[in-house]
């Protein structure tokens, strides 16, 4: 079994409450910008917020799940100093529809002229930031095979790409919605998303074909 066909990675309390708080005092003291689903805006597919995270919390979030990944993935992730990781504030609503999280040719044209960042790599780092009974409804499933997610503040999930696990939300009335990941709350909800590449000492790269995100 190879890195890429692994089974996503669930750790709680991989990130200190400290750090959850501080990532979270950020997010307040900054201006929130609407996020796009495939370069564009639209709240029937994505309703969501996110601010930038600066690259000294990025690197600390990274250093307490390198040694889940590793242990998990067999790869050293490293950050990539030409993407950003975010923080997203899911408000009421359809939160995010089906989707994978690698970036398609066309996220990227766009993101060229509508200033959006483009967040890929070879692995995604999510951080919950909110307890669970703070938010209604939210959960997130992984399809194939089929896993669902509520978990306490602090915790990590971490995907490979390409071809990521598809993962969907429930949402606010217990229903679910397309394959892959979805988000659909009462209440708000915050999470981090922390886009990494394979170190050095990682193991070799295997060719696929590439899925739409």
């Amino acid at each position: 079994m190879t890195w890429k066909s692994r089974l996503p990675l669930v750790v709680e309390s991989a990130i200190p409450l400290s750090l959850c708080g501080a990532l979270m005092d950020h997010v307040k003291n900054q201006t929130a910008r609407p996020r796009t689903y495939q370069g564009v805006i639209d709240e029937t597919l994505r309703k969501s917020e996110y601010v930038e995270v600066p690259t000294h919390l990025e690197e600390a979030v990274i250093s307490h799940c390198a040694a889940h990944v590793r242990s998990h993935f067999e790869i050293t992730p490293t950050r990539i100093p030409t993407q950003p990781a975010v923080v997203y504030r899911y408000g009421p609503g359809v939160g995010f529809i089906a989707h994978h999280d690698e970036v398609t040719d066309i996220e990227r044209e766009r993101a060229r002229t509508n200033g959006q960042p483009v967040v890929g790599g070879d692995l995604t780092l999510v951080v919950w930031l909110n307890t669970p009974d703070s938010y209604g409804g939210g959960e997130l499933f992984f399809v194939s095979p089929t896993q669902e997610i509520k978990p306490p503040c602090g915790t990590l999930v971490a995907t490979r790409h390409p071809r990521p696990h598809p993962r969907r939300t429930a949402d606010h009335e217990g229903r679910t919605r397309d394959p892959c990941r979805t988000r659909r709350r009462r209440t708000p909800l915050s999470t981090g998303q922390f886009p990494c590449q394979q170190g050095q000492h990682g193991c070799q790269d295997e060719r696929h074909d590439d899925d739409q995100r």
